[in-house]
């Protein structure tokens, strides 16, 4: 693929010689321009236990009750704290599906265990123990402890420290063993993460009276694009995602993260080729188009009544997606 550097009017670009994306032809008419929005991968913060009071001394278990919907986070640290070895322990994620130990924070899973353990309005009871190397995790069922997860380490931690939270996802309340049999209420709240957008702008490229903007997108899922006011990315825009909740639906958003208007359930992106899109927003009525069969088709429509001045546009993969984007002048 030959790629050529020049400057046209407007932008700084890369003209490459696509073969029409990927049919094998040569694209003619409309300037391209490359551009790469890396995933933008959150973490969390866990609360410490020894804020509270709580030492472990020569213990080596763990009791608690959990009220949350999912993403019950436990974390056994050693001296490295939250960035080195730990014995991480997620209860209830994936919507409360799974439970998992992990060796590292967000690190790789040791054992998994697909189930229901948590409830959105009530406590339930946990125990997690690690005697010798083997991790332990027990839920309280009619008055019995029973595993649901279990992993000895080869090579095992010293644990000096316990923290506790909900992650990105999860408001959870907490009753906490600290003394004896006496239990200490903690709450921790979600973490919610957001994301930046790379505007388009920075590469020159500028919408003068333009109302549509036409790309190529390759992605596995969660092709963001904003159009976007005076306010930038904190006031009123239109947020497009394609090919969110791994790849299953698409929407328009009238703010960042912000309520849908409109929903169109349906798979539109490809890991490995680039697909065409095109978002138009012409006297107030946004579309979302893809190209199939050399044919505009429109996915999403919405019409605002009160429309926006759109005077910039910004794309990205949110916390999620590594896309690799050909901008179409």
């Amino acid at each position: 693929m030959g790629i050529l550097r020049t400057r046209l009017t407007g932008c700084l670009i890369l003209v490459i010689a696509l073969w029409a994306l990927s049919d094998g032809k040569s694209k003619r008419g409309g300037r391209l321009r490359t551009i790469n929005t890396p995933k933008q991968i959150p973490t969390y913060l866990y609360t410490k236990l020894n804020r509270y009071g709580y030492t472990l001394n020569r213990r080596k278990t763990f009791e608690f009750a959990a009220k949350a919907c999912n993403d019950v986070h436990v974390a056994l640290m050693g001296r490295g704290g939250e960035t080195g070895k730990l014995y991480e322990i997620v209860i209830g994620g994936w919507q409360n599906s799974q439970s998992v130990i992990r060796i590292r924070k967000q690190g790789p899973q040791v054992d998994v265990n697909r189930g229901r353990y948590l409830d959105c309005h009530k406590y339930l009871r946990f125990k997690i123990t690690w005697y010798n190397g083997e991790i332990k995790v027990l839920r309280l069922v009619y008055n019995s402890w029973r595993t649901f997860l279990k992993w000895r380490d080869p090579i095992p931690l010293r644990v000096k420290s316990i923290g506790v939270s909900g992650g990105l996802w999860a408001d959870v309340t907490w009753q906490a063993k600290i003394l004896g049999d006496r239990f200490r209420k903690i709450k921790t709240p979600k973490q919610i993460p957001t994301y930046l957008y790379t505007k388009l702008k920075r590469y020159g490229c500028t919408l003068n009276s333009r109302q549509t903007f036409q790309f190529a997108a390759k992605a596995c899922n969660d092709v963001y694009v904003a159009l976007m006011g005076r306010g930038g990315e904190t006031g009123k825009l239109y947020e497009i995602l394609i090919g969110g909740w791994q790849n299953s639906q698409s929407v328009i958003r009238i703010r960042k993260q912000g309520p849908h208007v409109e929903v169109n359930r349906g798979r539109y992106l490809d890991c490995h080729k680039y697909l065409r899109f095109k978002v138009t927003w012409y006297n107030g009525e946004i579309k979302v188009l893809r190209l199939v069969d050399n044919s505009w088709r429109t996915f999403l429509k919405w019409r605002d009544p009160k429309p926006l001045h759109v005077n910039s546009i910004g794309v990205s993969g949110g916390l999620w997606a590594d896309v690799s984007w050909i901008i179409i002048k």
